[in-house]
């Protein structure tokens, strides 16, 4: 109970600090101005020694009192404050109608003053001194001009009166000084919060500055790695993009050295190469100075033997020597004195090395997490390149060779085709076509192989024929349409040739394997052996238009032939 009561007689709390502030003093100055007008009150109610006025103020101001102390509960502040003012100035200016100038309650409007000056500020006290000032000299008129009469109290009254301005004036000072020490107090925690709020703003200032250090290097780290790993991205891409413009392993693999060494920055790139027994790895492209003197002396590492070149093949693994001095695998090359780090990539195709490729700097510790990652992939890149040139290369000369092939069986072919008859050509009429038989006159003029007016018939580089055509006029006079479309004619009359020879091979072979297959049959057609070859004879003889067919056999005795029946 006693915490409720502590609670119901305690200020209100807001959120505005001063507005708690004030009403702070309002509660606490209420409480005692309601206490200690009661208690006058009562004091004077048992002297016997109030009157009628006075107990209409006291007691009316006591209700305005408590009734502000109820409202301010509710967050009026100002407007108690106003209040509180005014009533207490009527209640002074109501009491001094006693006594007028002279009543002991004149100094309570110093009381007002003071409390309009801490709750409303300096403008309401100026305000309230100005109307305290003109109730003095209002007072002051109307008993000089005798308008007033004085009823003067008895000195035990003006006592109390004082007693109570003194209680109420002290009250209102400790309130005045306790709110300031406490000001002070809350000044002084505030300066000291700022104080460490100021040097933990300062400590996350340099915090924060040492952090945006390290994120400006860390930026710069990453923007270096980045534009690295571009750079090993188009290199990457270019490897790729060299796979479909060059094919030819000779000009691919000193491309590939340049591209690596011109985006990556090492100064010396080699390719080297498995030869046929795959005991060596040979030096086929660099790019650097000391690499085309190895290339002219056609350097060699033996396999699994000499270098991180040689163990990178044994072991289908990356070999990196940072340093290359501290490793006892490295090949001290006399044409790269400059090497301080050392890189082999395995180049592989499935689980297979075909070579491998050399990276070499001259800085110790080259080669980060992210070159090797951005190296291994352009190795991958590399082996495929080389592995392409290599099957078009083997795709080429396979296909040389088969149109080597095919234009020496188109020569035989033509030329058994041509032998077949005594038909030489064709010349076209208007009658339709002419076989040739023996060459042409024109003019007057044998055409044979030196005539300008024929072109050549071609399949695949082949000359199979010539086309003679009787212009009707010089060649020089035609435009260079007219001759392209004489000779896409040409073209197509070649292969139109071409397949009618076919198709008459075919016919020819068809009727060819049609009459073996009838002899056969016929053959077949009996168990007896005489009669067998008997038909065959008869069939070939029939077949080939031959006058005699006969069927011999050679004996160990020379000289002796049985025929037919014998044998």
């Amino acid at each position: 109970m006693l915490k409720g009561l502590v609670r119901w007689f305690s200020p209100p709390i807001f959120e505005d600090e001063e507005k708690t502030r004030l009403a702070g003093i309002l509660n606490y100055l209420l409480l005692i101005v309601i206490f200690l007008l009661a208690l006058l009150l009562l004091s004077r109610t048992i002297a016997s020694t109030v009157n009628l006025n006075t107990l209409v103020t006291l007691g009316t101001l006591i209700i305005i009192l408590i009734s502000s102390w109820l409202m301010l509960k509710r967050g009026n502040v100002n407007s108690i404050s106003v209040a509180v003012i005014l009533f207490g100035w009527f209640a002074v200016f109501n009491l001094a109608r006693g006594e007028g100038i002279r009543d002991t309650g004149i100094i309570a409007y110093f009381i007002v003053i003071l409390i309009a000056s801490v709750l409303l500020g300096w403008k309401a006290s100026i305000l309230v001194t100005i109307a305290s000032v003109a109730s003095v000299w209002y007072f002051a008129y109307l008993e000089g001009s005798g308008l007033f009469i004085p009823v003067y109290s008895s000195a035990s009254e003006n006592a109390i009166d004082i007693t109570f301005i003194l209680i109420i004036s002290a009250a209102l000072l400790f309130i005045l000084d306790n709110g300031l020490r406490n000001a002070a107090k809350r000044a002084q925690a505030n300066e000291r919060r700022m104080e460490i709020s100021n040097k933990e703003l300062q400590i996350l200032q340099v915090n924060l500055e040492q952090r945006v250090h390290e994120r400006t290097l860390d930026l710069e780290s990453s923007s270096t790695q980045i534009q690295k790993r571009a750079s090993q991205l188009e290199a990457i891409a270019d490897v790729a993009s060299s796979v479909a413009s060059l094919q030819e392993m000779d000009k691919l693999l000193p491309h590939i050295t340049r591209t690596v060494s011109e985006r990556f920055g090492y100064y010396h790139i080699g390719i080297f190469l498995l030869s046929e027994n795959k005991q060596y790895a040979v030096l086929r492209a660099s790019n650097s100075g000391g690499g085309q003197a190895m290339l002219a002396r056609d350097h060699q590492l033996r396999v699994g033997q000499e270098g991180i070149v040689g163990s990178a093949v044994d072991l289908k693994t990356a070999r990196i020597a940072l340093d290359v001095g501290n490793d006892a695998t490295y090949f001290d090359n006399p044409d790269l004195p400059n090497t301080h780090s050392e890189m082999a990539l395995p180049l592989m195709i499935g689980n297979e090395v075909i070579g491998v490729l050399d990276v070499q700097s001259e800085e110790t510790n080259a080669f980060s997490g992210e070159d090797i990652e951005g190296l291994s992939t352009l190795a991958n890149q590399v082996a495929v390149a080389i592995e392409n040139a290599r099957l078009f290369q083997q795709s080429q000369d396979t296909l040389q060779e088969l149109d080597t092939t095919f234009q020496r069986y188109l020569k035989n072919e033509w030329s058994r085709f041509g032998n077949l008859s005594d038909i030489i050509g064709y010349r076209a009429r208007t009658t339709g076509l002419e076989a040739i038989n023996e060459p042409l006159q024109m003019d007057g003029k044998t055409i044979n192989n030196d005539s300008v007016y024929k072109l050549p018939v071609k399949l695949r580089n082949i000359v199979i024929g010539y086309l003679n055509v009787d212009l009707d006029k010089p060649v020089a006079q035609y435009t260079e349409d007219e001759l392209e479309i004489i000779q896409a004619t040409v073209d197509r009359f070649a292969l139109a040739l071409d397949n009618a020879r076919l198709l008459e091979d075919t016919t020819r072979r068809a009727g060819r394997e049609r009459l073996v297959s009838e002899i056969t049959t016929k053959i077949r057609s009996t168990n007896d052996p005489q009669v067998m070859i008997q038909t065959a004879l008869d069939e070939l003889k029939e077949a080939l238009g031959a006058s005699k067919i006969e069927l011999t056999t050679e004996i160990p005795n020379p000289g002796k032939i049985e025929d037919i029946e014998e044998s």
